[in-house]
Parts: structure tokens; C-alpha cells; sequence
């Protein structure tokens, strides 16, 4: 198979994420409780996007995490954000009270990380060996990355 028609295969197959809108969670329970704000989630964003930038960001906030919804007062997205966060920063649940109450953020890990780790291991297994760990599909994207990317 010639190597752009391959690339472009596992771009389609692999990559559609790319393409596709914001997941829309339609929610089983209509609570009457207000959205809440995080405090300082633009600082969360920020250093999250700027340690992992956007394409990442947006594959785990609509293919891994957006998926469904999770409890708390708080839009989807921002809770996403600060799963990211506490990822990259290293910081502890416990150190997430600064954003938010203690319980609400451990209720949300509780409900990514503990109701369903059977298909969260076999859903990022799948990614990870499909996506970006095959020697063909490095060498592809290494072929057409722009100039200061070559290597």
C-alpha cells in the first residue's frame, strides 16, 4: 500500500476524533441544581494546554472522559480539565479543594477511574496500541510533520 494511502487510513480509522463535535450527554436525571463555577479553572486550563496542547486535551475530553456524565454542579469539560490537571501537575485529591469541595472532585475520579475500570483499561490499551505506538505510524507522521517538527 503506497504510504500516504496508509497514513490516510490510519488517520481515518484511528484519528476520526479529529473531525467529530463536542459529545452531547443527554443526562437520565434532570436535577435542579445551578452549574457551579470552578474557581480559577482558567489557570487549570491554561497549564494544562500548555503542557499537553490541544489535540491531546481534546481527544481525552471527547473520546475518554466526555463519554458520559458525571455527578456535580459543574459543566463536564471543566471536570475533565481538572482530571488532566491533577495528572500533570502531580497533585494530590486533596490538593484539588482549592478548585473545588473535596468531596465533589473525589466523586468525580471515584465515578471516571472506579465504576467501570475494566473498559477504561481496555479502551486506552486499544488506543494506545492502535494509535500511536505501531513503528508504521510513527514513521508516517514523522514523514509529514512541518519543517521544525522534522526528526
Amino acid at each position: 500500500m503506497d504510504e500516504a494511502l496508509e497514513y490516510d487510513s490510519i488517520v481515518q480509522n484511528y484519528w476520526k476524533f479529529l473531525y467529530t463535535d463536542w459529545p452531547i450527554i443527554d443526562r437520565v436525571k434532570h436535577h435542579r441544581t445551578e452549574i457551579a463555577a470552578v474557581n480559577d479553572i482558567d489557570s487549570i486550563k491554561t497549564f494544562v494546554l500548555k503542557r499537553l496542547g490541544p489535540i491531546p486535551v481534546f481527544f481525552f475530553l471527547t473520546v475518554i472522559f466526555g463519554t458520559r456524565a458525571y455527578s456535580c454542579p459543574y459543566r463536564n469539560v471543566e471536570k475533565g480539565f481538572m482530571l488532566l490537571y491533577v495528572l500533570v501537575k502531580g497533585v494530590s485529591l486533596s490538593d484539588m479543594a482549592e478548585y473545588i469541595p473535596k468531596a465533589s472532585f473525589h466523586t468525580v475520579h471515584k465515578e471516571f477511574y472506579m465504576y467501570n475500570p475494566a473498559a477504561l483499561n481496555r479502551l486506552l490499551t486499544t488506543m494506545l496500541s492502535e494509535m500511536f505506538s505501531t513503528l508504521k505510524s510513527r514513521h508516517l507522521a514523522a514523514e509529514r510533520n512541518p519543517d521544525p517538527f522534522k526528526n
